[in-house]
């Protein structure tokens, strides 16, 4: 999570976004769409910093970076198969 954002070529600070509040966003929007895995790109509004905008969702975002990504997805594959009434 980035504490900057660029504007007109200058970088302005915004103070930092807490995993919970980025955390409280992701599953709001996971929720409306009902639909998981999804890359989302939020940015904080420079003139007022409680404001948050998502930009951007992916629904078949890139893991490039994301530490362990084979044994998080692998945990989140198996416990949505454990919650499936179907399978």
């Amino acid at each position: 999570m980035r504490q900057n954002e660029i504007i007109n070529e200058e970088t302005t600070s915004v103070g930092p976004m807490s995993e919970s509040m980025v955390r409280s966003y992701v599953l709001a929007i996971e929720k409306i769409l009902n639909k998981k895995l999804l890359g989302i790109d939020l940015i904080v509004d420079a003139e007022d910093p409680s404001l948050v905008h998502c930009i951007d969702i992916n629904l078949f975002p890139s893991y490039t970076g994301f530490p362990n990504v084979s044994e998080v997805m692998a945990r989140f594959i198996m416990n949505a198969i454990g919650k499936c009434r179907v399978c």
